[in-house]
C-alpha cells in the first residue's frame, strides 16, 4: 500500500482488488502489468521477472483485475534471493506515483514453521577425511593415479607461481611466459605477472580437486534405486532405496537421505578483464528424511542388508516450500539426495532428482 493504491489478492489467486487512494487517478484510463520478481541480494545481482499479466482499465475507486491464470507461486523473502510480486501502472507512458508505479502486494505461500540453524549442515555438510588414509584405501591402480595426480598438480602449481614470480621483475622482454600487459575496451593496460600467474595455479588447482575428488571417492560404490522424487505421503523402505559396496570394512559411517529447498540466481562479476556470470546457490530449509549409523560393515558387503527402518518422503511436502521459477536461472528448487558420512575417508552422495512439482502437493 502506498499513498496512491493498495491491493488485496483474494483468496481465489486470481482476483486482484486495486483500492484508489488519490481521486484524481479516478476515471483515467491506466495499463496495468503483474509481474513476478526475483531479487538477488548480492552486489552485481541480476534481477529476473517474468509478466503474468497485462490489461488496459479505467480506474474507479475499486477495481478488480480478473487474472489470466490463478497465480500458483508465493512471496519469499530470502536470503540471498527473494521472490515478490508486484502490480505496474502507467497512465499515458508515465508512472502515477513518485516512484516507478509499480506497487508490491503480497501471495500467500504454505505455512511453514520456522527452522533454526543452517540448512547447509544437511544437503552439504561439512567434509572431514584423511588423504593419506583415503589414497590407502583405493585400489592400486586408483591409487597410483591419484598420487600421481596430486604430485603433478603441486609441480604445475609451483612452477607456475615461479615463473610469475620471475616475469613479475624483469623487464618483458625478459619475461618467461606472462607478459606485463593487457587490453580493456581496445587500450593496453599494466598488468601484473604474478596475479595472472596465481589465476593460472587457481584454475589448475579447481580442476584437479574435482578429479581428485572423484578419484578418492573410489573407496566404495554408492547409489540409489530409484532417482525420482516419491509421491506425497510414501515411505520407502531404506534397503530397497539405497545401494553401496566398500572394498574396505566401514566403521561408524551415517547413512543418511535429505532434501532442501534452494534459492537460485545468478551474479555478475570482473574477474581479470573479463566480465563473467556466476551461479548463486543457498539452502534455506532443509529436512532429514532418513537416519541410521552403522558401526561395522564388512569389506565387499552390500550395505543395504544393514539398514532398516524407511525414507519418509511425506516429510518433504510438509516441511519444505514448494519450487517456483522466475525466468531460467532464477528461483527456489527442491533437492533430495542419499549420503554415506564417513569420518575419515571422503564422504558419498548422490542426488535424486524432482521434477513435475506442483503447488498443490505442498498444500496443508
Amino acid at each position: 500500500m502506498d499513498d496512491h493504491f493498495a491491493l488485496r489478492l483474494d483468496p481465489d489467486r486470481r482476483t486482484l482488488h486495486v483500492s484508489v487512494m488519490d481521486p484524481g487517478h479516478c476515471g483515467k484510463r491506466t495499463e496495468v502489468r503483474v509481474l513476478r520478481r526475483a531479487v538477488v541480494h548480492e552486489s552485481g545481482g541480476l534481477d529476473s521477472e517474468v509478466e503474468l499479466h497485462r490489461c488496459s482499465l479505467v480506474l474507479m475507486p475499486t477495481t478488480r483485475i480478473d487474472l489470466d491464470e490463478p497465480l500458483d507461486g508465493y512471496s519469499h523473502a530470502g536470503r540471498k534471493v527473494s521472490i515478490e510480486y508486484v502490480a505496474e501502472f502507467r497512465m499515458d507512458g508515465k508512472s502515477p506515483t513518485k516512484g516507478n508505479g509499480e506497487i508490491p502486494f503480497l501471495v500467500p505461500g504454505p505455512e511453514r514453521a520456522p527452522q533454526e540453524g543452517d540448512a547447509a549442515k544437511w544437503i552439504e555438510p561439512k567434509d572431514h577425511w584423511s588423504l593419506v588414509a583415503n589414497i590407502m584405501a583405493l585400489e592400486p591402480s586408483k591409487r597410483i593415479r591419484a598420487i600421481a595426480m596430486s604430485v603433478v598438480c603441486g609441480v604445475l602449481v609451483l612452477v607456475n607461481m615461479a615463473v610469475g614470480w620471475h616475469d613479475q621483475w624483469v623487464p618483458e622482454s625478459q619475461t618467461y611466459f606472462y607478459d606485463h600487459h593487457g587490453t580493456k575496451k581496445g587500450r593496453r593496460t599494466s598488468e601484473s605477472p604474478l596475479m595472472k600467474a596465481a589465476t593460472g595455479s587457481g584454475v589448475i588447482g579447481a580442476g584437479a580437486f574435482v578429479t581428485l575428488m572423484a578419484l578418492l571417492r573410489g573407496y566404495m560404490t554408492f547409489n540409489i534405486t530409484d532417482r525420482k522424487l516419491p509421491r506425497r505421503g510414501a515411505r520407502v523402505a531404506a534397503r530397497d532405496l539405497i545401494r553401496g559396496k566398500a572394498r574396505i570394512a566401514l566403521e561408524g559411517v551415517d547413512v543418511r537421505v535429505v532434501a532442501a529447498n534452494r534459492e537460485f540466481g545468478e551474479v555478475r562479476k570482473k574477474e581479470g578483464k573479463k566480465t563473467v556470470t556466476n551461479k548463486v546457490v543457498e539452502p534455506v530449509r532443509a529436512v532429514c528424511l532418513y537416519q541410521q549409523r552403522l558401526m561395522h560393515v564388512p569389506a565387499n558387503t552390500e550395505i543395504a542388508t544393514y539398514l532398516s527402518g524407511d525414507v519418509d518422503f511425506d516429510l518433504v511436502y510438509r516441511t519444505l516450500l514448494p519450487p517456483q521459477r522466475v525466468g531460467r536461472a532464477h528461483g527456489i528448487d527442491v533437492v533430495w539426495e542419499a549420503q554415506l558420512l564417513h569420518p575419515r575417508f571422503v564422504d558419498q552422495e548422490v542426488e535424486g532428482t524432482a521434477e513435475g512439482l506442483t503447488p498443490q502437493q505442498f498444500e496443508p
